[in-house]
């Protein structure tokens, strides 16, 4: 069996203890309503409610602050679709510019890292979600995220 391909052998942060990870769920954002709403479904019809809205939403908790890189990933795989649950499709990577100081809405302004752009929307990672918490430390992660596949354009709801 050949040697799996990590996330950082192929995306290079330089400042890996500056950067999180957000995993986005079904409905992590209550402005999207009714807590059914899956995030690979919300993105494919518009990219941008799950690359800003739902990245940058706040509760009571900051998140996030100024000057830190966040990967947004989404799952692939709905509730019942057990073969995908451990899929995560790569949707944006963001540097935060503004803390907005807003509770349950968009908290924070972000700029696209362009370096990263050729894999928005195409990089598949696997990674088993055991906990909870939707953002996590890129350090305590890093190591355990796996590419699956670097699809040959952007993901259209189908993975062949």
């Amino acid at each position: 069996m050949p040697e799996e391909i990590m996330l950082a052998d192929i995306m290079n942060i330089p400042e890996l203890g500056n950067t999180k990870v957000r995993f986005n769920l079904n409905n992590e954002s209550r402005e999207e309503g009714n807590g059914v709403n899956e995030p690979i479904e919300v993105w494919l019809k518009d990219h941008d409610v799950v690359n800003t809205q739902w990245l940058f939403w706040r509760y009571a908790n900051k998140l996030f602050k100024v000057g830190e890189v966040v990967l947004c990933l989404v799952r692939l795989g709905k509730k019942d679709e057990e073969d995908k649950k451990d899929l995560w499709l790569l949707t944006t990577v963001k540097k935060v510019t503004k803390d907005l100081d807003v509770e349950d809405g968009i908290n924070y302004e972000g700029e696209e890292v362009s370096a990263y752009a050729k894999y928005f929307g195409r990089l598949v990672l696997r990674y088993h979600k055991s906990k909870q918490t939707s953002v996590w430390n890129a350090e305590t992660i890093w190591d355990d995220l796996v590419v699956d596949r670097i699809l040959p354009a952007e993901y259209n709801g189908r993975l062949s």
